[in-house]
This record gives structure tokens, C-alpha cells and sequence, in this order.
């Protein structure tokens, strides 16, 4: 699809329930926004994800609605594997891995909605796109003077 400028865009389709899938070239910074009223329906599973645990966070909560999958945490370990489902999922974050990027590892999901951490979630760490004023807050951009 091209864009007329350089920017920021929003795609949204409607797959009528048949499934969707997307590629997107290497280097090109997009997310999958997740949205609290509708349930996704893709074809197989997604590649591993990546989603961002802002500073001070104690807990990452979230309703999972899918099938079984891994929570890693930054450093790729294991911080714990959920195997439940149409559930809200808990999770304690460790000491010193917040203010960092967590992952899926593999998923399939109809519905996921994060109640505490940004509803964002990207194919790798660099392509994770994130408000301007989290980053601000935690450090990771600098404000402009």
C-alpha cells in the first residue's frame, strides 16, 4: 500500500471473519494496535511479539482470550507460560524488568486487551511504536527545548 507522505497511518480492515495476515518489509516500523471490543481471527499463529513494560510497573494484567503461549521477559527467558483462556492473565513483574520490552512467544489470540501496559504490540523491539509521553516519562526520549 503506499502512503502519499512520511507519517504515521492507520490500516484498518475488516476481514469478515475469514482471516488476515500481513508482511511488512524489514526495517518499517508497524504495530498491531489491539482494540477492547473486537476479537481477531488470523491465519496461524503470530511470530513472536513485542510489547512495552513501562517503569513502575509491579504487575502486567491482561484479558487473553487464545490459545497457549510463553511470556518472555527482555533478556528472552521465560517469565512464565499461560495456558488459560477467556481469562484475565496476572503476571509479577521481576524487579529491575520494567522501563523494558517484553514478548509473546508463540500466539494465537481472538481477543487480548492489556489493562496497565500499552496496547501495542510489533514483530520486533525497533519496530515498537510507543506514545511520545510514556517515553518522555520514562526516560527514553529526551524533550525538545
Amino acid at each position: 500500500m503506499k502512503v502519499p507522505a512520511v507519517g504515521t497511518y492507520v490500516f484498518e480492515c475488516d476481514d469478515s471473519a475469514a482471516g488476515w495476515g500481513i508482511s511488512v518489509e524489514a526495517g518499517r516500523p508497524a504495530v498491531l494496535l489491539s482494540n477492547r471490543g473486537r476479537r481477531y481471527l488470523h491465519l496461524g499463529q503470530l511470530q513472536e511479539s513485542f510489547f512495552y513494560v513501562p517503569k513502575g510497573t509491579k504487575q502486567v494484567q491482561y484479558f487473553w482470550s487464545g490459545g497457549p503461549h510463553k511470556v518472555l521477559g527482555s533478556d528472552r527467558k521465560m517469565v512464565t507460560e499461560v495456558a488459560t483462556s477467556d481469562e484475565v492473565v496476572v503476571i509479577p513483574v521481576p524487579a529491575g524488568t520494567d522501563g523494558q520490552v517484553w514478548s509473546f512467544t508463540p500466539h494465537a489470540h481472538g481477543h487480548l486487551w492489556f489493562f496497565n501496559v500499552p496496547n501495542v504490540l510489533a514483530a520486533s523491539p525497533d519496530s515498537l511504536l510507543l506514545p511520545k509521553e510514556l517515553l518522555t516519562a520514562d526516560g527514553l526520549l529526551t524533550p525538545k527545548n
